[in-house]
C-alpha cells in the first residue's frame, strides 16, 4: 500500500511544473492585446485582433495537420478534443 502511495506522489509531482506555462512577453501579449478565438471542428486558435488574416492561414493548415494525424492514430478511436493553439 506504502509503494502504490509513493508511486502515485512520484507521477503527481512529476506531472506538476513550477514555472510559468507562458514566457513574460507572451503573456503581456494576452493580457494587452485584444485577443480572439477562431474555432474550427479541429482546433482552438487564441490570437491577436491584429493578426486576423495570419491567424486564418495558420488555422486552414494547422486543421489539416490535426486531420491527418488523427487519421493516422493507431488507438482511441473516439472523439478527441480540439488541439488547442496560441499564436
Amino acid at each position: 500500500m506504502r509503494a502504490l502511495a509513493v508511486s502515485l506522489l512520484l507521477v503527481v509531482l512529476g506531472c506538476a511544473t513550477a514555472g510559468p506555462r507562458f514566457s513574460q512577453s507572451v503573456a503581456t501579449a494576452f493580457a494587452q492585446d485584444e485577443m480572439r478565438v477562431l474555432s474550427t471542428p479541429e482546433l482552438e486558435l487564441h490570437y491577436p485582433a491584429q493578426h486576423k488574416d495570419a491567424a486564418l492561414r495558420i488555422a486552414g493548415r494547422a486543421a489539416e495537420c490535426v486531420r491527418a494525424l488523427r487519421a493516422r492514430q493507431k488507438s482511441g478511436t473516439g472523439q478527441r478534443p480540439r488541439a488547442l493553439l496560441f499564436l
